[in-house]
Parts: structure tokens; C-alpha cells; sequence
């Protein structure tokens, strides 16, 4: 997890080197040092259980068109299926450790199989989970005030943070635009770096560097947010992320003009840079809106069945509940038992929600209700089990499944 700090020395090497050659290999060697010393230092085992079920139960395998082929793919038995879509915190009724305890067994980058089995299940895990990345702090962050608990947002110095503001305030089309022109920052500094700056030109090698290093801080947390924890408090796992994100439009606001004011002065001296400058902002550009459109046609949204817990139901009737989000909007929540199929009500207020994941188009308003009768329990299998499936389909169009879990009429 510490390895982008010797790879941003690495990618820091031309300009360090130009300005102090011992400098560079002793920065590398305590850089390399630090990495592998924290690399080594044991973590304890429920936490290293509790990261592998939320993010190969709870992301990865969801992610696949093909749930029975992505166990084997990861090397999984048939019988963590039923586990597909939960987490540590919502196991459905199950036991992971009973159920699926071979989950615990992979590496940390057993995700790199899909690589060549499935490409698209490691795009549609980070799509999935930068909308969850917005909020910085986790929702119940908190101090004591004497008897009362006082949550982050009702803090004084919290109340007038423009960080919490930027965090929690902006659109989700927004923050994800901004978010992935971040991304784009590092690929694109380091290619233009090679090509054409030197280190020794700083009005071209400074900037070069600060959008690589800011990029690739980013794009690092991103990537372990994802594959490292899973959905579970996304903006507090990619907290260095978001800071990177935050120190590079400052960058941008004070740098922009200052850089437009030399070109005015000396337009000839500038026109490579703008040049440059307009060929890395086409390309960001198209590269964004290439992104939105595949997101559009990807399943991509989260959720959770909150009631039942479990997967006891009574027989004599229930009702379910619980709450869905989608980038791109929520058109309908559907809930499938057995036979039975029926459109839950959505739209229910989800302060807890919007504190949570503030986003999301329907944070606001995200909970779904079904009411289910006897009669309509009974109707939904005979059987004494029966399986739940409960669908979100997207203004755009997408379907996903946020819920699958066996349940079982009690007296």
C-alpha cells in the first residue's frame, strides 16, 4: 500500500536528479526503505478479513456479467455465490466465514486475474465506487460533547470548511468530471515530460511535475480505495486522494491566468505551450465524455436491503426496506420473490443517506418500502425457501442487482 511513494521519486527522478544527484538516490533508498519496513508491519487479521469481503463480495464479483464464472476466475467455490453482493458489515442472513471463508485467502491483488479473463470488471469496479468516493469524512464522525453526541458537520470549525463544502455540496457530475481530469493529470504530465520539457526549464518542468505527482496521488488512492476496501466509507479511504484533487484546482486558479498573461506577453515564446496545452485539454475533454457515455450503459448502482436483516421473514407478511442510488438517477426499484414480482415505492426521505453518500442524484430521497402479504409470501413459492432479488434500473437504463439472499418464511 506504500508503494507510490518510491514510484513518485521515481517519476521526480529527472528534476531531483538535476538538482542534487546525492540527494535523489538517498530520498530513493529512505523512500524504498519506508515502503518495505510498513509493507512488513502485521496488520491485524480481522481487519486483512474484513478488506478481502468487502471488496471481492461487495465490488469485484458483482462487477462480473458472470458471477459462477468470476469464482472461478478468483479460484472461489461455487458456494460463496449466494455471498455475491454482500459485505462484512451485511452478510444477508449468512455466515461469510462459514459460507465463503476462502474469500480471506486471496491476495490483495488477486483482482489483476480479471485483467485478461474480464477487463470490464475492473472498469465497472472503479465506476462504481468514485460516486461513493465524494464525501470526505466519514457520516458518523463524531466527538462527545458531555452526554451528547455531536456529529463532524455540527463541529464549529466544520460548519465553515470549504473543503466539507467542495465535498459534499457539488453535483456527483461534477465531482467525477473533476475527479477524472485528475486521473488524466499524471498519464498525460509524464508523456508530455518525456516528449518535450526538460528539468531545467522550470516554467515547463515545475507544473509538469506537480500534475504527476498530484495525478498519480490520486489515481493511487483510487485504485486502493477500490480494490483495497471496497465501498465501505469510500471518502475516508480516499482521503489523500481527494486532498491531491483539492491542491490541484488551487494549482489550476492561480496558475491558469498567470500562464495566460505570459502567453499575451510573448505569444511567440508560448505557442508550443499552447499547443500543448489545448492538445492535453482536447484529450481530457474527449477522454470524460467517452467515460460518461460507457458509464450510462454500465450497472453501476449500490444500495442495501436494511429490512429484513436477515433472511427470516414471517410468514403472516413483511415489509421491505431499505435504500438505492444510481449516478445517473433512480427510475424504479424492483423486487423479485420467487414468482412474485413487484415495484417497491421510492423516494422515501435518507437524511442518514445523503450525510452519508451526498452526491447521488436521489441521496435525498433514497429509501424504498414494499409491503408484502401472506397471501402474496405465499403465493411467491410454496417452497419453504425462497430467493429475493431486488433490481435498480436507471433513468439511463441500466439494470443492476443490489440484493440477492435466501429467505426463509417463519411462524
Amino acid at each position: 500500500m506504500k508503494l507510490p511513494v518510491p514510484a513518485l521519486v521515481l517519476a521526480s527522478w529527472p528534476w531531483l536528479w538535476y538538482r542534487s544527484r546525492p540527494m535523489t538516490v538517498t530520498t530513493f533508498i529512505v523512500a524504498l526503505l519506508a515502503c518495505l519496513i510498513s509493507a512488513n508491519i502485521p496488520r491485524p487479521g480481522l481487519v486483512r478479513h474484513i478488506n478481502r469481503a468487502d471488496t471481492y463480495l461487495g465490488v469485484v464479483l458483482p462487477a462480473s456479467s458472470n458471477p459462477t464464472r468470476a469464482l472461478e476466475v478468483l479460484g472461489l467455490p461455487l458456494r460463496c455465490e449466494v455471498m455475491v453482493g454482500a459485505n462484512w458489515y451485511k452478510q444477508r442472513g449468512e455466515n461469510v466465514q462459514v459460507t465463503c471463508p476462502e474469500v480471506f485467502l486471496l491476495s490483495s491483488v488477486a483482482f489483476l486475474r480479471f485483467a485478461s479473463a474480464e477487463p470490464e470488471v475492473l472498469a465497472r469496479s472503479l465506476a462504481r465506487v468514485l460516486p461513493a468516493t465524494q464525501a470526505m469524512a466519514p457520516a458518523g464522525l463524531g466527538t462527545l460533547g458531555g452526554s451528547k453526541r455531536v456529529t463532524a458537520p455540527e463541529l464549529p470549525w466544520q460548519a465553515f470548511s470549504p473543503l466539507l463544502a467542495i465535498s459534499s455540496h457539488v453535483p456527483l457530475t461534477l465531482f467525477v468530471t473533476v475527479a477524472l481530469a485528475m486521473f488524466l493529470f499524471a498519464p498525460l504530465a509524464l508523456l508530455v515530460a518525456i516528449a518535450w520539457a526538460r528539468p531545467s526549464r522550470v516554467e515547463i518542468g515545475t507544473p509538469l511535475l506537480l500534475a504527476m505527482l498530484l495525478g498519480g496521488t490520486a489515481l493511487y488512492a483510487w485504485f486502493t480505495t477500490v480494490f483495497g476496501d471496497g465501498l465501505s466509507e469510500a471518502g475516508r479511504h480516499f482521503l489523500a486522494g481527494s486532498l491531491a484533487i483539492d491542491i490541484a484546482l488551487l494549482a489550476v486558479v492561480i496558475g491558469v491566468p498567470v500562464l495566460v498573461l505570459h502567453w499575451v506577453k510573448a505569444p511567440r515564446q508560448g505557442a508550443l505551450q499552447m499547443v500543448a496545452s489545448a492538445a492535453a485539454a482536447l484529450s481530457i475533454v474527449l477522454a470524460i465524455a467517452m467515460a460518461f457515455r460507457w458509464a450510462e450503459t454500465e450497472p453501476l448502482a449500490i444500495g442495501a436491503l436494511e429490512r429484513p436483516d436477515g433472511k427470516q421473514v414471517p410468514s403472516a407478511g413483511v415489509q421491505l426496506g431499505g435504500w438505492a442510488l444510481d449516478p445517473f438517477g433512480v427510475e424504479r426499484v424492483q423486487v423479485e420473490i420467487g414468482a412474485l414480482r413487484r415495484a417497491a415505492r421510492f423516494g422515501e426521505p435518507s437524511p442518514d443517506v445523503q450525510a452519508a453518500i451526498p452526491g447521488y442524484p436521489d441521496a435525498a430521497r433514497s429509501r424504498f418500502v414494499l409491503d408484502l402479504t401472506g397471501e402474496e409470501l405465499a403465493q411467491a413459492a410454496a417452497a419453504k425457501e425462497m430467493t429475493l432479488r431486488i433490481t435498480v434500473k436507471s433513468k439511463s437504463g441500466a439494470v443492476t442487482e443490489i440484493d440477492r439472499r435466501r429467505l426463509e418464511p417463519a411462524p
